[in-house]
């Protein structure tokens, strides 16, 4: 059987066009292995975020171009090549490379490629995850000042209501326990032939027979809604954790950036949420170092994320991308020694926050969904994605383990199971 290796950088929303690419190849006859060296076909899966996940995919496509077999082919797809097709394909052992636009093309090249049968195989299960991505959405129309997302994945589109369903009964039925569901701006989701939006996708998987939950991936603060808030806190199985792209806590960097909503919106969407959800875990990504920030803008960060208590903060560090509004401004950089000093000045506060929030669940019961074992511990995720490890020997991956927390560490919680149970997790854990 011809043997194909896939690697994939970036987001979760990348790793469900892997697990696509993967269930094409296997239809017609591929099969996957680990290394480049092993295989016939390698692909690299790109993304061009930021100049650190520049450097990041260029360095896979080397090595991979470097590890490939003689004979074997190599091809770069994804989002890097619909921001510099030209500086991948002028790369030393590439043979091929298809923008995200250009998905079609690429299969055709594949079905050109080698003399391989289709065999129709196909696993229904996420490679190498417990808990399944579904991709419902793609592409953005906000255009925010700094982002290079909407000019390599386009304008937003939905997944058909119908596929969406179809999708997310295979990955149950093949014994994920959590679905994602995943986007570009997860919250555009518009099905106009079914009248339907996100709330409506959430109500058709909440009824699929062995699911126990439901998460919503990175969603953009106007699309969570009073609506979406109330069916999160009454649902048994819709995860009450919110992964939203704050981006900056002062009104000026938010303005500049295109943002339609301003800090104080942002703190009454988090009291609304926690109103409802005491327990809720909000997590939020922040960029450090964009060119308008000041000394006052950057304590206004600080402040807010303090008032919003998240469990986990992704930090980035502003990185200037071609094509966007912002890179045509011109605009001076800042000095990197002082973004470097606030970046690890957020780290610290991240750190802190985390842990205070962690601390309220000391002594509680909390239902971890196994995902791995790590030395004599295992490791999961509660509903409200707080990471826990497990010293015990009779838990199992997939399975769901109610646990008395009674440590924090750095990485995560850690108790002794009490009780092998089956069934679905309480919703206020």
């Amino acid at each position: 059987m011809t043997s194909f290796c896939l690697k994939t950088l970036g987001c979760k929303v990348n790793q469900c066009d892997s697990q696509s690419l993967r269930d094409g190849l296997a239809r017609r006859g591929y099969e996957e292995t680990r290394l480049c060296q092993d295989a016939r076909l390698c692909i690299v899966n790109t993304c061009c975020v930021t100049r650190q996940a520049d450097r990041k995919s260029l360095q896979a496509v080397r090595r991979a171009a470097r590890e490939k077999g003689r004979g074997a082919r190599l091809a770069v797809v994804g989002c890097y090549p619909g921001y510099d097709d030209q500086g991948i394909r002028s790369m030393a052992g590439v043979d091929a490379v298809f923008s995200n636009a250009e998905r079609p093309a690429f299969w055709a090249w594949v079905d050109g490629l080698l003399d391989v049968r289709p065999c129709g195989r196909q696993d229904d299960r996420f490679t190498g995850r417990t808990r399944a991505f579904l991709k419902i959405q793609e592409g953005c129309d906000n255009h925010c000042s700094f982002c290079v997302v909407p000019l390599v994945r386009g304008p937003s589109q939905s997944v058909p209501f119908d596929e969406v369903v179809e999708r997310a009964q295979r990955l149950t039925a093949a014994g994920h326990k959590e679905i994602i569901l995943t986007g570009v701006d997860l919250g555009a989701y518009r099905c106009p032939a079914r009248q339907a939006g996100l709330i409506d996708i959430i109500g058709a998987l909440e009824g699929l027979p062995g699911l126990a939950r439901l998460r919503l991936s990175s969603i953009e603060a106007p699309k969570v809604t009073d609506e979406l808030i109330s069916r999160m806190a009454l649902s048994p199985k819709l995860c009450p954790h919110l992964h939203i792209p704050f981006q900056s806590g002062d009104d000026g960097i938010l303005e500049h950036m295109g943002k339609r909503l301003r800090v104080a919106d942002y703190l009454d969407l988090v009291a609304r949420v926690r109103r409802s959800m005491p327990d809720a875990a909000i997590t939020c990504d922040v960029i450090v170092g964009y060119p308008l920030e000041t000394p006052e803008s950057h304590r206004n960060t600080c402040r807010f994320l303090e008032a919003v208590e998240p469990l986990r903060t992704h930090l980035f560090t502003f990185s200037s991308r071609r094509g966007t509004r912002l890179e045509a401004m011109g605009l001076r950089l800042i000095d990197p020694r002082v973004v470097r000093e606030r970046r690890a000045q957020l780290e610290d506060l991240a750190r802190h926050l985390s842990q205070r929030y962690q601390r309220r669940f000391l002594d509680r019961r909390v239902d971890v969904l196994i995902e791995e074992r790590r030395g004599e511990e295992w490791s999961g995720y509660t509903a409200n994605y707080l990471r826990v490890s497990v010293a015990s020997e009779s838990c199992k991956t997939g399975e769901l383990c109610p646990v008395t927390i009674k440590d924090i560490r750095p990485v995560g919680l850690q108790g002794p199971i009490y009780n092998k149970v089956k069934g679905f997790p309480s919703k206020n854990n």
